[in-house]
């Protein structure tokens, strides 16, 4: 789904509509898309990068 706005607003908006329609969104194609913002590849890529500076 996709936001027009950034605001607070917006995204709970669209947050409710995913989850009144769950069926529209498969749980393995959320988990995809979201794996790369995954807490340990954000850290892990953070990390890295600090010696090449």
């Amino acid at each position: 789904m996709v936001c027009d706005k950034r605001t607070p607003k917006v995204i709970s908006d669209r947050l409710f509509q995913i989850i009144l329609h769950l069926e529209n969104y498969p749980k393995k194609s959320c988990i995809r898309l979201a794996q790369p913002y995954a807490a340990c590849n954000v850290v892990k890529d953070l990390y890295e990068n600090m010696f090449t500076r």
